[in-house]
């Protein structure tokens, strides 16, 4: 079966991006009792007015695509990690392994 490229690309996107995102806004809207840098970073967010708090998601969604774009120009070869002797190939192989 072969995997079509963009519905691929459309998967990795709503879950590193939309649903990574809506996490975020979930933890960081709910009210913590809870010690911890996680829980401090939650209540200093709820302090923040909403234009404040707008912004900061925005960096979050920044942080997001980079993410995304970061994994799909490893995927096409633009870079190597460290120690990485090939480049990677992305295969799909179902029942069939």
């Amino acid at each position: 079966m072969q995997v079509n490229i963009v519905d691929l690309v459309l998967s990795i996107k709503r879950t590193v991006h939309d649903e990574l995102l809506e996490c975020y806004k979930n933890a960081f809207n709910n009210p913590t009792n809870k010690d911890g840098e996680l829980s401090d970073s939650i209540r200093f967010y709820q302090s923040l007015n909403k234009e404040q708090q707008e912004l900061i998601f925005g960096l979050i969604e920044n942080s997001c695509w980079n993410t995304v774009s970061s994994f799909f120009a490893w995927l096409d070869g633009v870079y190597l990690l460290d120690s990485q002797p090939e480049h990677v190939e992305l295969k799909y192989c179902g029942d069939d392994c």
